[in-house]
């Protein structure tokens, strides 16, 4: 994509037809978003979030996992604290059982940086996440 806004809608239609591609789709979308700083709210208003229910492909899995990322950050740089700390915690959420440790020291990372944001329950969520990695790790 490269910054070329011109091609989103053109893009978002071509996955509307095939949702199989959508979360590789969404997160090439906002990959593009953050790194030209464009706004996609409109395209990410086109599609659910991608769900993982009854998912076993991999490569599925861990599209899911760098969108949520990028998602968080992205909401994050629209200073939408709330949905861009829910998009880092759902993202931490699907790292931490599949050993993504590379992203989830990133969503800890960017949970830090913006706790002062965060809710009550969202720290909660953070803190037993936490607990969760030690747990995996004891394994």
């Amino acid at each position: 994509m490269l910054g070329n806004v011109s091609v989103l809608d053109e893009y978002a239609n071509y996955l509307a037809e095939r949702p199989n591609d959508i979360p590789e789709g969404l997160l090439m979308i906002t990959q593009a978003a953050n790194a030209h700083g464009f706004s996609i709210d409109h395209i990410l208003e086109q599609f659910p979030e991608p769900s993982l229910e009854n998912d076993v492909n991999v490569v599925r899995i861990e599209y899911h996992i760098e969108f949520y990322y990028q998602k968080g950050i992205y909401e994050l740089n629209q200073q939408r604290f709330t949905t861009g700390l829910e998009s880092i915690l759902h993202c931490l959420s699907l790292s931490i059982p599949t050993k993504r440790h590379s992203i989830s020291i990133l969503c800890a990372a960017q949970f830090e940086q913006y706790q002062n944001n965060a809710s009550d329950p969202q720290r909660e969520k953070f803190g037993n996440l936490m607990k969760e990695v030690l747990e995996v790790e004891k394994i």
